[in-house]
C-alpha cells in the first residue's frame, strides 16, 4: 500500500517485479505518469502543486504556501531531488505487465498535490482490469481523502478482505 510519494513506490516495483509477488496492491493518490513540468520542477528544487482541477500546475513562486515549501527545499533538498527524478518515470510505459487485477488505484479529480489521473493513466489501469476509486470534487482534500473519508477507506478495506 502507498499513498503519495509511496504510490510512486508501489508503480516502481510493480515495473520491475511484476505484480505476482503480493495478494494485492493500493495506491493512493498518486500518479503513473506525474507531468515531467512537475519533475523537473522538483529537480531544479522548485516545487510545484496543481490548481483545483488536478491539471493545472501551479508554478513554485506562486504557491499560497510559498514560504513553508522554501523552507522545505532549503531544509531537505535531496527529498526534493530524489522525488523528481522518481516522479518523472513514465509507467504506463515500463510497467509491462498485461493483467494487473489486484492492483486498487484511488485518486481524487481535486488533488493538489499530485493531480487527478490523466485519460491516458486510467486507459492504463482499465486495459490491465485494475480497479478505480475517482474521488469527486465534492471533498475538500482530495490528496487525504483516501484516508481520512469514510466512504473511501471502507472501499478499500473492501477490497483487501476480497
Amino acid at each position: 500500500m502507498g499513498h503519495s510519494y509511496g504510490g510512486f513506490v508501489i508503480a516502481q516495483y510493480i515495473s520491475k517485479f511484476g505484480n505476482t509477488n503480493a495478494d494485492k496492491f493500493i495506491i493512493m493518490s498518486s500518479r503513473l505518469n506525474m507531468p515531467l513540468e512537475t519533475a523537473k520542477n522538483f529537480i531544479n528544487l522548485e516545487p510545484s502543486l496543481f490548481k483545483e482541477d488536478g491539471k493545472t500546475i501551479v508554478p513554485f513562486e506562486s504557491l499560497e504556501d510559498f514560504d513553508f515549501f522554501k523552507d522545505y527545499v532549503e531544509e531537505c533538498p535531496i527529498e526534493s531531488l530524489v522525488a523528481g527524478y522518481h516522479i518523472e518515470e513514465r509507467f504506463t510505459e515500463s510497467i509491462k505487465t498485461s493483467v494487473i487485477d489486484n492492483l486498487l488505484f484511488v485518486y481524487a479529480v481535486n488533488d493538489k498535490q499530485v493531480g487527478r489521473l490523466s485519460t491516458t493513466e486510467i486507459n492504463f489501469l482499465k486495459q490491465r482490469k485494475s480497479k478505480i476509486i475517482e474521488i469527486p470534487n465534492t471533498v475538500e482534500d482530495g490528496h487525504s481523502a483516501p484516508i481520512q473519508d469514510a466512504l473511501y477507506t471502507t472501499q478499500i478495506s473492501d477490497f483487501i478482505k476480497l
